[in-house]
Formats: structure tokens, sequence, C-alpha cells
């Protein structure tokens, strides 16, 4: 059993259990189109999970804080994303997670 583990282990971190992400084998182009189809799944997600949290805040800004909507708007255009010392939002989205395994594999390929 604790062999089962370990080798599922090793097939995950190694991302042998998901050769789909592995740019080993690719042209740059296909590289560079793969990722960049990665990386707008990755946005996508991303902003289906901030636009409600946005819109809540603006919400806010209006309805408590009295401020006219297209300032609240602009304020909070932003948000979710990297903002002095505070990081970005849902980066931890599995197809986030994705996007950056597939840039990290062709990196550590040394090519």
């Amino acid at each position: 059993m604790n062999k089962y583990i370990f080798t599922l282990f090793l097939f995950t971190i190694t991302g042998a259990a998901s050769p789909g992400l592995h740019a080993h084998n690719n042209s740059p182009q296909d590289r560079a189109q793969k990722q960049q189809t990665l990386d707008l799944a990755c946005q996508r997600a991303r902003e289906n999970k901030i636009a409600p949290l946005r819109q809540a805040e603006i919400d806010d800004c209006v309805e408590r804080r009295r401020r006219d909507p297209e300032y609240c708007q602009r304020y909070h255009r932003d948000f979710g994303e990297k903002s002095g010392q505070q990081a970005a939002l849902f980066y931890d989205l599995p197809e986030c997670i994705t996007a950056f395994k597939y840039q990290k594999s062709y990196r550590n390929s040394g090519k």
C-alpha cells in the first residue's frame, strides 16, 4: 500500500500522470499556443470567481459609502489582482495550476 502511494506521489509531482502537460516534444509555436490557451482558461476561471466579489465591493461602495457608481466601478476595476503587498486572488484554481505546471515543465526541460 505504501509503495502504491509513494508511486502515485512521484507521478503527481513529476507530472508523469498527466503527459499532456509536458512541452518537451512540442515546437515553440505549439508550446506558445498551448500556454496561451491554458493561461486564458486560468484567467476565465479567475474572473468567474472574482466578478461576484468585485460587484459586492462596488455595491457596498455605492450603498454604504454613498459614492458615485462610476467612481466605484473605476476604483474596484482591478479587484482581485495583485496590489501592493496583496497577492492576486484565485491562482490556486485547477486551471491556473495546470497553466503554471505546463510553463514550469518547459522551463525545467532546459529548452
